[in-house]
């Protein structure tokens, strides 16, 4: 499994699910302090407040290590992963952009999630540690 590409490929939308639960568990509390019956009372906002928060919880973990990895890779890997999985740069943009062959950017690649997955495991973030934190999310 190429853990490493599932976070790369899914930073974006975890990013965007950590903001709009955060936006969900303010509403949710908005709502329940406005409406004195809320659904399932007072017990129901706090087990679904409860829930929101360690998914989003999970999310911030998630974005975090993969942060912390990109600080400690090498610059030039970092700014590739970045350009292409973070701001969504076509590979053909980026071979005219460089003056690069597509198999000499796909081998830059291939070696920027190399150097990527070794400082996620040298921050103690390996394969195990993902199948136990986020097995049970779709990425």
């Amino acid at each position: 499994m190429n853990y490493e590409l599932i976070m790369l490929r899914s930073a974006n939308r975890i990013k965007y699910c950590d903001k709009s639960l955060s936006l969900e568990i303010k509403q949710i509390a908005l709502t329940s302090y406005a409406v004195l019956n809320y659904k399932d009372g007072t017990m129901g906002q706090i087990r679904l407040m409860s829930e929101r928060a360690q998914l989003r919880d999970k999310c911030r973990l998630f974005w975090q290590s993969l942060v912390e990895a990109l600080k400690i890779m090498p610059k030039p890997y970092c700014a590739l992963l970045v350009t292409v999985y973070f701001k969504k740069s076509d590979i053909p943009s980026l071979c005219a952009r460089f003056k690069k062959s597509k198999s000499t950017l796909y081998r830059k690649l291939w070696e920027a999630r190399t150097h990527l997955k070794n400082a996620l495991t040298s921050l103690g973030y390996d394969e195990k540690w993902f199948k136990d934190n986020f097995s049970d999310m779709d990425l």
